[in-house]
């Protein structure tokens, strides 16, 4: 016990008390503030907000939710998705993309009504998405077809694809960007 003795090691006691004690009363006061039960397997797929409201895409169910945290309630469904996976938003244009994977397009929606306003049909089966404001492109994870597209979502057109299938040979000749 001679440690405890001298004066930082009684100081850094003092600041681990304190920072347990502050994640205590942190904790206690973390609360469930609402249970929401989606259809179809248990979990789900893609969860982001947009506009307020979180989207939430089912693939088992074939839907995409629209939950509003302040009601704490489902207040919207887009139905008659197959297989809906990722959800990308751009905020500026007031859209949401989702993948459709198994009808091999996208989904746009409105942000401000969450109506379907279109569809962009691709190639290959979506999985992912990402959509980036600087470039107002929307990059598409094709991942049975082991293929990223650049879709130009104004166009609605794909402008890129490119082909993902590295073999171990190929990984290799990769340059370090370090």
């Amino acid at each position: 016990m001679r440690y405890l003795t001298s004066p930082i090691m009684q100081k850094l006691t003092a600041v681990i008390l304190i920072l347990f004690t502050s994640v205590l009363i942190w904790a206690s006061t973390l609360r469930q503030v609402g249970m929401v039960d989606l259809p179809g397997a248990p979990g789900f797929d893609e969860a982001v907000f947009a506009n307020g409201m979180l989207l939430i895409s089912h693939a088992t169910a074939n839907t995409v939710e629209i939950f509003d945290p302040k009601k704490r309630r489902v207040i919207g469904k887009v139905s008659d998705m197959s297989q809906p996976h990722g959800i990308a938003v751009d905020e500026e244009g007031g859209r949401a993309y989702i993948a459709n994977s198994a009808a091999n397009n996208l989904v746009v929606l409105s942000t401000s009504d969450f109506q379907v306003q279109r569809t962009i049909a691709l190639p290959f089966s979506p999985r992912a998405l990402l959509y980036v404001p600087q470039t107002k492109l929307l990059y598409v994870v094709c991942a049975e077809a082991q293929r990223l597209l650049t879709v130009d979502p104004q166009l609605g057109t794909t402008t890129h694809v490119a082909d993902t299938r590295l073999t171990l040979s190929t990984w290799h000749s990769i340059p370090d960007a370090t």
